[in-house]
């Protein structure tokens, strides 16, 4: 009987980045808020503790499956929490409170399965070029980030707003630190590739 693995997310980002792993999966909403205006202290940890929640609300339901379970929170220089805007403006609003300044992302992910948990954070430093507000309102109208942490799409037009971005992994990012990821699958019997 070959592995299933299920992403605990409806994110078509998250969905995206997976499939170029070539591991056969499925996607199930794992009903776990996303409410990131509770987050208190270690924001690494805030993120693995999301991911871990998603990843066990699915494991719960389907106990033979590997689950991945992935969150983000992403830190402003001034240490306030950077979200998903949710409209244009909000998107406008954060990109000018980011330019020329570093933000800091947490992707995190937990893959639970067979008695097996693995948690991993990927810290990734995103420098902001001056901005000024034109270009701003324009990036966001072409791009549309509003549903994106931190108000851009690095895999987009948003590579054109930043100067500098240092991770250990720059695809974690985008949603999923694949390169750790890969790793976790093969340990645990998956083909990557």
């Amino acid at each position: 009987m070959s592995q299933r693995l299920v992403l605990a997310s409806t994110s078509q980002y998250k969905r995206a980045q997976l499939r170029l792993l070539g591991v056969p999966f499925t996607c199930v909403d794992p009903q776990v808020q996303e409410n990131h205006a509770q987050y208190r202290g270690d924001p690494a940890s805030y993120a693995i503790g999301l991911s871990q929640q998603k990843a066990q609300a699915i494991q719960n339901r389907q106990t033979s499956a590997w689950v991945l379970g992935a969150d983000q929170v992403a830190i402003a220089a001034d240490g306030s929490l950077l979200t998903k805007a949710g409209t244009p403006e909000k998107a406008v609003a954060q990109l000018m409170q980011c330019q020329n300044q570093t933000a800091t992302f947490f992707s995190a992910a937990c893959l639970l399965g067979n008695n097996h948990c693995q948690l991993w954070s990927i810290t990734t430093e995103v420098t902001f070029r001056p901005l000024d507000y034109a270009e701003i309102c324009r990036y966001v109208a072409a791009d549309r980030p509003e549903h994106c942490a931190g108000s851009f799409k690095v895999e987009a037009l948003g590579i054109s707003l930043f100067s500098r971005i240092q991770s250990e992994d720059p695809t974690a990012l985008v949603g999923l630190p694949l390169m750790t990821l890969a790793e976790q699958l093969r340990q645990v019997g998956f083909q990557v590739p």
